[in-house]
């Protein structure tokens, strides 16, 4: 499965954050794009 993350607001931080968030609760077979 992919997952694509969009973030609204535009900080890189926020980027990040948000990243991370979802690759805690994704399965293995999950790609974070």
């Amino acid at each position: 499965m992919k997952l694509k993350v969009i973030n609204p607001n535009t900080t890189a931080s926020m980027t990040d954050k948000i990243g991370i968030a979802a690759r805690r609760v994704a399965s293995s077979d999950t790609e974070i794009i």
